[in-house]
């Protein structure tokens, strides 16, 4: 796993740009708080929902990461996340040269990326990717298989599917409350605040 710092070290690991229903952060060493709109993330932090909560994060490197209800997942490193229960969906901003993997962790299950967008769903130990765009790697034990956009694969009982074709529409249909509640400049006003030293892609927003 790479780790990538491209701010400056005062600068937070991630912000919270939307926080929906019942949403909560534990960051290392301090108790369980309620998500609250701009609130800086440090790695280590866990991100908690409930059955009616969803979340934005905004992270350093300006990728995005959606958080749907009844999800448990932590921010390991700068472009590494566990998930432990759940479902996100990321929109990863490649870095400058192609270098800098981005990975998602849920299990046995690992997934990595430069620069794509994809779904990652965990139950128990089932495990489902699916790609909205670009081309993601999941390995599972001795298995690595490469997605490409509108497939999809599952990962049980040890075993990892090949990838079949599925309507891309249906990835991370459950995201649509986040997108049009993220349509606001007040969202661009935070990300200027905490990542002076980087430009925005509003066509995300």
């Amino acid at each position: 796993v790479v780790s990538v710092t491209i701010f400056e070290d005062s600068s937070p690991s991630a912000i919270v740009l939307l926080a929906r229903g019942g949403a909560t952060v534990l960051e290392e060493g301090q108790n369980e708080v309620v998500a609250q709109f701009e609130q800086p993330l440090d790695l280590g932090a866990t991100i908690h929902t409930d059955d009616e909560g969803m979340l934005t994060l905004l992270l350093s490197d300006l990728s995005y990461l959606r958080v749907a209800a009844s999800t448990s997942l932590r921010l390991v490193g700068q472009r590494d996340i566990s998930l432990d229960d759940g479902t996100l969906y990321a929109e990863v901003t490649p870095l400058q040269g192609g270098s800098g993997q981005f990975r998602v962790r849920a299990g046995e299950v690992s997934v990595t990326v430069w620069g794509t967008s994809f779904e990652v769903s965990r139950s128990g130990g089932v495990v489902d990717v699916s790609v909205a765009e670009g081309i993601v790697e999941v390995a599972a034990n001795d298995s690595m298989v490469r997605v490409h956009e509108g497939h999809t694969v599952t990962f049980r009982d040890g075993d990892l599917s090949m990838p079949r074709q599925i309507d891309p529409a249906s990835i991370a249909a459950w995201r649509k409350p986040l997108l049009q509640a993220e349509r606001n400049p007040t969202f661009l006003r935070a990300m200027q605040k905490y990542f002076p030293s980087r430009s925005l892609d509003t066509s995300k927003l």
